[in-house]
């Protein structure tokens, strides 16, 4: 007797050599097999299940295999993870970052900017390239996907008149929309924002704080990749992304630094037709708290007057960021950890994901330093010196007022 194989469908045993011309009389093929004496089997059909965890569409008679393939998988990631945070140990920066990271992604995964890849560009769609001429960006539109990785492009006006593009890869286009909203959070950039986190909450100098706040950042849709790999860099840092040191596009105003904003709307024009702006965890630091008159609100401090005397200048004649109203520019790039990109239609429900990722943040910071509960829930060390001011006095205030 030859070797059988039971049916998938029927349940029937089928000779091994004619199993695949058996299943083709399943989905109506083919009549090369007879019915069996006792009547035709029910028959079922070949109809696919499209998976809850992957999107995979499966055959149902493999959907029960394919769902605790992903249970299986699921244990072995947290058996993984249990073993990282081990190695990690407790209260490092590398172990909250960890857990961290973990929490924005696992917030961040059913965002639609993960429905489908970054890269996935149209035949019609208007993008951005870079010329190896020069090393600037340029509108183009998209006229062939190649299938390898490569798209042909045209210039777009004004430089229609430029040799089209045959085979310009997929890492030097950037959708001239940007990207849809996702999470973009880097481990390496995290580890950076928690050490100097926790270098902030050891500072004694009064006015330091170490509790983050949701900024927003708008930059074209070209440097996106730069930063969700090296994360906002100050002008003229080196990124190691693009190779080279970063420029000053829009001025600097109110000094050298990093510019955001806690107003998702406010620079928008500088993201340049991107319809997503970075959503970033920043942390104060000691923060200058300027005039409303931009023109008197320039960040102080050795990046500015006191450049001819920055070997000189203490700790005290230096700040970490500079408050004008909803503007805040930050001195150093580990001040910030960019987590979404994100449309303003959906800040709202980001907010409340980086509001929760803050309170943790902060919770394990005061557990690492039970002392520190007190300075961040009233921004003072334990033992500053503070004014108080009685409630009559405040009273009285307010009614001479």
């Amino acid at each position: 007797v030859g070797e059988t194989v039971p049916c998938e469908v029927c349940g029937a045993a089928v000779p091994f050599q004619t199993y695949e011309t058996h299943l083709l009389t399943h989905a109506g093929g083919s009549s090369g097999s007879s019915s069996s004496s006792s009547g035709p089997r029910p028959q079922k059909s070949f109809s696919n299940k499209k998976c809850a965890e992957c999107g995979l569409q499966v055959p149902s008679g493999e959907y029960e295999d394919h769902r605790k393939a992903h249970a299986l998988e699921k244990q072995l990631e947290k058996l993984d993870q249990c073993r990282a945070e081990q190695d990690l140990g407790d209260f490092t920066p590398e172990s909250l970052a960890f857990r961290l990271v973990e929490l924005l992604r696992v917030q961040g995964a059913g965002l639609p900017g993960h429905s489908r890849p970054q890269t996935a560009f149209k035949v019609g769609d208007q993008v951005n390239t870079l010329w190896n001429g020069d090393g600037f960006w340029y509108s183009a539109i998209v006229l062939k996907d190649n299938g390898d990785g490569t798209f042909k492009l045209a210039w777009a006006p004004p430089f229609s008149c430029w040799e089209a593009l045959p085979r310009q890869r997929v890492e030097d286009i950037a959708s001239l929309q940007g990207a849809e909203t996702r999470d973009v959070v880097n481990f390496d950039v995290c580890v950076k924002f928690v050490r100097r986190m926790m270098a902030l909450a050891e500072d004694t100098r009064l006015g330091v704080s170490f509790q983050p706040e949701v900024v927003f950042h708008w930059t074209p849709a070209q440097n996106h990749k730069s930063i969700i790999e090296d994360s906002l860099l100050v002008p003229g840092e080196t990124s190691n992304a693009l190779g080279r040191a970063v420029t000053v596009d829009n001025g600097e105003v109110l000094g050298r630094g990093i510019y955001t904003s806690t107003d998702p709307l406010f620079g928008a024009a500088f993201g340049k037709g991107s319809s997503g702006a970075f959503m970033c965890l920043g942390m104060p630091g000691r923060q200058w708290r300027s005039s409303r008159d931009w023109s008197l609100g320039r960040l102080p401090g050795p990046p500015e007057r006191k450049r001819k005397r920055a070997q000189s200048a203490t700790e005290e004649d230096t700040y970490d960021s500079l408050h004008n109203v909803s503007v805040r520019v930050y001195t150093s790039s580990d001040l910030l950890l960019p987590c979404f990109i994100t449309e303003v239609s959906a800040v709202q429900d980001l907010r409340a994901i980086l509001e929760e990722a803050k309170q943790w943040l902060l919770s394990k910071i005061c557990a690492w330093k039970p002392e520190l509960l007190a300075r961040a829930v009233t921004g003072f060390p334990v033992g500053a010196s503070v004014s108080v001011r009685s409630s009559a006095a405040a009273a009285a205030a307010a009614t001479a007022a």
